[in-house]
């Protein structure tokens, strides 16, 4: 049998652990499969060991990057790591992305924590990939028309401020030093993290990396 592994990219933070294995818990509900969480840095149950724990009970598993955009992670760092693991063998399935069932989500997510026509500062981490900052730009674009409302980018590693009309909306899976930032410059004006309410995308990521031509 595949099992699934959530691949975070791990964080400092005191929080961030406990959403990511949430989410995993979440996955393994709605797919009956056994879902690990595994993390890139910061935390000892990295991809190497969580894969060992799982070649007791399973030949192959499915790896879902928890990732928005197709930068240096997704990229370098995440096919890096796989191809080092001997003990079972990966098939690494996309990332959550910036694509049309991550907009209709945040619509969602929006609709439950903003208030009613607040225009929204979307706030994903950021990159120095044009690329990956294109595909944030044109989810933005996509909440905008889902959500009548105005949607700004602002990146967390930027230096643009967030105007006081405006709510929060993490592009984040889960808490972080940086999403703490937005916290601090503008309290209770910050929606939280996507956490669980991803794990039907994290779902059909894993179906469609056995399935290519699967459609939800």
């Amino acid at each position: 049998m595949t099992a699934i592994i959530v691949l975070s990219h791990g964080s400092r933070h005191p929080g961030a652990e406990h959403v990511i294995r949430e989410l995993a818990r979440k996955v393994a509900f709605l797919t009956g499969t056994e879902t690990a969480a595994a993390f890139l840095d910061f935390h000892p149950d990295d991809l190497r060991t969580v894969c060992a724990r799982l070649a007791a009970r399973h030949a192959d598993a499915i790896v879902v990057p928890l990732l928005f955009t197709s930068a240096y992670h997704a990229r370098i760092d995440v096919p890096r790591v796989i191809r080092a693991i001997t003990s079972l063998k990966l098939t690494l399935a996309n990332p959550l992305g910036t694509g049309r069932d991550i907009a209709k989500l945040l619509d969602n997510h929006i609709s439950r924590h903003a208030a009613a026509a607040a225009p929204i500062a979307l706030y994903p981490v950021g990159s120095s990939d044009p690329a990956a900052n294109a595909g944030v730009d044109t989810l933005a674009y996509q909440l905008s028309e889902l959500s009548r409302r105005k949607v700004r980018v602002v990146y967390a590693t930027g230096n643009d401020p967030i105007h006081p009309s405006e709510h929060v909306l993490p592009l984040f899976v889960t808490h972080g030093l940086l999403l703490d930032k937005a916290h601090n410059a503008c309290r209770g004006r910050v929606a939280p993290p996507l956490g669980t309410a991803l794990a039907p995308i994290v779902a059909q990521r894993a179906q469609e990396a056995t399935c290519p031509h699967y459609c939800s």
